[in-house]
């Protein structure tokens, strides 16, 4: 595909593989880990998230054990 290790470089160089640099000061989650109020809603947030997931993840199991039950007979 490419002739020769400088046209490699210079496709490199000039856009192939390039990644633009990110907003650092919107996009990253910042804290200061001395200052718990700075992170006190990031954790609710998370902490919310992972009750519905798990509460999510118990009710497919249940659906499934059910299901796997009524479709063998047991409990009819």
């Amino acid at each position: 595909m490419f002739q020769s290790v400088s046209r490699l470089l210079w496709c490199l160089l000039t856009g192939m593989g390039f990644r633009p640099m990110i907003k650092i000061d919107s996009t990253l989650i910042q804290f200061n880990h001395n200052d718990s109020d700075s992170y006190k809603e990031l954790v609710e947030n998370i902490d919310e998230l992972l009750k519905r997931m798990f509460v999510s993840a118990v009710s497919f199991v249940n659906w499934t054990v059910y299901a796997s039950h009524a479709s063998k007979g047991v409990g009819t």
